[in-house]
């Protein structure tokens, strides 16, 4: 049985499909990913272990305010651009090739959107393990 690898979303006025990276780049993204914002993760992972799926623009700011900081001091252009040019390698929109180029010019004026792709990009390739840590969150929340 073979996994899917492409998955689909609509953000804007524009479909876009995001291709699983591969093992190398996804582990790059990954590491690289980690170290930016893994510092904030233990602010902001109790906010998002809530049983249902959250959109992170409709967090309670109160309840995410200090990780917010700590990913404001962290987070960096440099880091973000590493890990979109990762994971978003292969992906496409409106089925024509997403390059660098073309995300430059297709994203003019819709940086919101560009970052609801990168969040979606993550989504499709680290599922699993974002889903594992807020699980055991949940987890420990139960157990209290």
């Amino acid at each position: 049985m073979t996994e899917d690898i492409n998955e689909t979303k609509i953000i804007g006025d524009h479909t876009y499909q995001i291709e699983k990276a591969k093992c190398d780049d996804s582990v790059q993204a990954f590491i690289r990913l980690f170290k930016t914002v893994g510092p904030a993760l233990s602010d902001l992972l109790p906010a998002l272990a809530t049983g249902k799926k959250v959109d992170l623009l409709s967090l309670d700011l109160g309840a995410v305010s200090g990780g917010l900081r700590t990913l404001a001091m962290t987070l960096a252009y440099e880091d973000l651009s590493y890990v979109a040019d990762r994971l978003l390698k292969n992906a496409s929109v409106d089925d024509k090739p997403l390059t660098l180029n073309v995300r430059n010019e297709h994203f003019r004026g819709k940086s919101h959107e560009y970052l609801q792709l990168v969040w979606f990009a993550i989504e499709v390739n680290y599922t699993g393990f974002l889903g594992g840590l807020v699980g055991s969150l949940q987890g420990k929340k139960t157990a209290r």
